[in-house]
């Protein structure tokens, strides 16, 4: 069974200690309340899936084939499901035993993108747009697995234009791909550890309007 901050979710982005939530979900089942989706999943309908007796769970991503590891949750608590055609495909649920149901049943999770957050950061007004923008932020990266992630890797997806990433809030880089030069690494990031990524993100004057723009950062890291 996957346990909640030893797996995929083990690297949680933070604002002020809150999570951030990359994904909206809407649909569940009696007893499960869903509490995190991993951005991987991307927006779609995935499907939440209870058997035996209502008290077994298992998770199927958008556009996945197959169902992951049925995970017992007749315990209640909090539970990590993954998706079974990749694992960090998750959805992190809390699950109130007593109000489960009494048998096997399945529902769509709808997912959707979410704008202004704080990995997007705020809205940008039409006078900002016009003038042209230039804004600097800090997203924290929190480990809260009891495992050390290793080589800590941080890009910017290639379809993304005018975000630019630091270690330290002074040398920018643009990685867009795990392998490049550029990529961000921290070394360590020790269990229950915090560190910060600086983000700049640039709009230029006269920028035309657009409803809805994506910052889509990937990270990867060693240590399972």
């Amino acid at each position: 069974m996957a346990t909640v901050a030893t797996r995929g979710d083990s690297l949680r982005l933070e604002i002020s200690d809150v999570e951030i939530r990359h994904l909206r979900l809407v649909g569940t089942l009696a007893g499960v309340a869903p509490l995190a989706a991993a951005g991987r999943n991307g927006p779609g309908i995935g499907r939440l899936r209870a058997c035996g007796e209502g008290d077994v769970l298992a998770w199927l991503a958008p556009g996945s084939s197959t169902y992951g590891a049925q995970v017992d949750v007749s315990a209640g608590g909090d539970f990590l499901l993954e998706d079974g055609d990749d694992a960090d495909k998750w959805l992190r649920v809390s699950v109130t035993a007593a109000r489960l149901g009494t048998g096997p049943g399945e529902t769509q999770v709808h997912l959707g993108d979410v704008y202004g957050n704080g990995v997007s950061h705020d809205d940008v007004s039409a006078a900002e747009a016009l003038a042209g923008s230039v804004e600097i932020y800090q997203i924290t990266l929190a480990n809260d697995g009891p495992m050390d992630l290793l080589d800590l890797r941080c890009w910017i997806d290639a379809a993304v234009s005018g975000i630019e990433v630091s270690l330290n809030g002074a040398d920018w880089f643009t990685p867009d791909a795990e392998d490049h030069g550029d990529v961000l690494i921290w070394a360590r990031l020790a269990a229950e550890d915090t560190t910060t990524l600086h983000v700049r993100r640039t709009i230029g004057a006269a920028a035309e309007a657009d409803a809805g723009v994506l910052t889509l950062l990937h990270f990867g890291w060693d240590g399972f």
